[in-house]
């Protein structure tokens, strides 16, 4: 279920993404840090969504190889 607007507010970030050399294919890497520590067994379920500390993503040209941050956030 996403906001009214979404699609609106997010219109640039939708775009397909293209290389400089102009190629369309990347393979896409993610990664997501915790910040309850190294104990996240430990940690109830119910709280995994609130123990995130930051997440990032990058794609990288099958053509040239050439890396493309697609996002970097900290987490409230």
């Amino acid at each position: 279920n996403l906001p009214a607007e979404y699609l609106a507010h997010n219109r640039d970030v939708l775009k397909p993404l293209v290389c400089a050399c102009g190629a369309r294919r990347f393979s896409v890497i993610a990664g997501a840090t915790y910040d309850c520590g190294d104990n996240l067994a430990e940690l109830p379920e119910p709280l995994w969504d609130d123990a995130y500390g930051s997440f990032a993503s990058q794609a990288k040209c099958s053509a040239c190889g050439k890396l493309h941050e697609i996002v970097e956030a900290e987490t409230a």
